[in-house]
């Protein structure tokens, strides 16, 4: 898609969302109104729930972060919404920080999206003790232990694999904002394409050279100079890399552990204990959001936002 394509699709959800947010609010002057992109709102509505209790909130789906964004403009620009309460959730991907004089009413991602949120060591213990049987224990369970410490193996080979992959599309995300060439569209790659996860290895199955062949329509991969590219401080790229690999690699990882549970002869076999669990790329995002992290900036903003004492 490319850049006016995406400026028409913005526009045309922005007014959708504009229209249902007009049309509520004239009946429900009260309420808090929440703006979402795609499908974040399975992840944000347990947690606005949880901190608005039974104050009165209606959710409006706009499509990209850019709808979203143009939508707190529309908004914004009409004093007659003013007394108003609304809030917009984006997602930070390889963008720059919002300003902060938006950010009393636009909560930004800490990491590149909320599917990043699901990927960091707690979360992953989380799901481990409520879907797999396995505690920590502090310390004194050796299978949880023993599989935990597998999965992050995993994951650290993943991202060292990735992460090529990842600054490839930073650089064109950035020339895309510059140089106006056509947007990168990366839904038509899929991570099994780049990338093979098994328990007991993690393989690269493209090279750097190659990933041109996955983007037909990018930049000649020896036209980018990567030395101008903010590089990633790779002490958290759970939170730096782009969030729907992150989150897709996890979900791998859960299947491919699922199956060795139910294995007898896998060393990871979970004899008297069945995995219920069933995930599936459209449904990773709410079969797993209560393991999901919650950051306190969010817990904040909300706290903020439902009109509570801090």
């Amino acid at each position: 898609m490319g850049r006016v394509e995406k400026m028409l699709e913005a526009t045309e959800s922005v007014s959708v969302a504009f229209m249902i947010f007009s049309r509520v609010a004239a009946r429900d002057r009260q309420a808090i109104f929440c703006f979402f992109e795609g499908e974040d709102e399975k992840y944000y509505s347990g947690r606005i729930n949880f901190v608005f209790g039974h104050r009165p909130w209606h959710p409006i789906n706009c499509g990209g972060k850019n709808a979203v964004l143009e939508t707190q403009r529309e908004i914004r620009s009409r004093t007659y919404y003013d007394k108003h309460t609304v809030a917009f959730f984006v997602d930070r991907d390889f963008d720059e920080p919002i300003s902060r004089t938006m950010a009393d009413e636009i909560y930004e991602t800490p990491c590149y999206s909320i599917e990043n949120l699901y990927c960091d060591p707690q979360a992953i213990k989380r799901i481990l003790s409520a879907e797999f049987g396995l505690a920590d224990q502090a310390g004194l369970n050796e299978q949880f232990t023993q599989i935990y410490d597998r999965i992050l193996e995993c994951q650290n080979a993943f991202h060292e694999l990735i992460l090529p992959l990842n600054l490839f599309i930073k650089a064109h995300r950035l020339a895309e904002k510059h140089s106006g060439i056509k947007r990168l569209n990366l839904k038509n790659v899929r991570l099994e394409q780049v990338v093979s996860i098994c328990l007991d290895k993690v393989e690269r199955l493209i090279a750097d050279e190659d990933l041109n062949s996955l983007y037909p329509e990018s930049i000649p991969i020896e036209n980018i100079d990567f030395s101008s590219i903010p590089s990633f401080h790779g002490t958290n790229l759970c939170y730096e890399l782009r969030g729907k690999y992150e989150l897709e690699f996890i979900r791998i990882i859960l299947c491919r552990l699922k199956e060795a549970c139910s294995c007898k002869e896998h060393v990871f076999c979970r004899k008297g204990y069945s995995v219920k669990l069933n995930l599936t790329k459209a449904n990773t995002i709410s079969e797993l959001s209560q393991y999901a992290t919650t950051p306190p900036c969010l817990i904040k903003f909300l706290t903020k936002l439902a009109g509570w004492p801090p």
